[in-house]
């Protein structure tokens, strides 16, 4: 959380609704614990430590996109998972929302329907 300097954080709003951090994701760097990230790649793409409360959006384009926590302390919709990836059926383009828990968990908000696993892994 950053310092408290006595200033209220404000959301942005656009004028079509409120804008959300969009990056496209890199393999050699850290995917931001907010905002969306698109992987359009295969790959294995590190995602920050959560903050709790915080949303974080995933799209992903290829069924060879697994995404892991950036700390083996981290995990993913449970005590033991700390990755996600599509394994099977991957529709173009599908969207995964996990929510912060606490610094050390990401609650699984939605993932689609059918084709996907959590997985325990070694951390890269």
């Amino acid at each position: 959380m950053p310092a408290d300097t006595g200033k209220r954080q404000r959301e942005i709003f656009h004028r079509f609704g409120r804008a959300e951090y969009v990056e496209t994701g890199s393999t050699s760097a850290d995917l931001k614990r907010y905002g969306v990230s698109h992987l359009a790649a295969d790959g294995t793409f590190t995602l920050e430590a959560p903050t709790k409360g915080v949303v974080k959006h995933l799209i992903l384009g290829t069924s060879g996109t697994v995404v892991q926590t950036n700390s083996s302390g981290v995990v993913i919709g449970g005590t033991t998972a700390n990755s996600i990836n599509p394994t099977t059926n991957l529709n173009s383009e599908e969207m995964v929302t996990l929510i912060g828990a606490s610094t050390a968990a990401w609650y699984l908000g939605t993932l689609p329907s059918t084709g996907w696993a959590l997985a325990a892994s070694t951390q890269a």
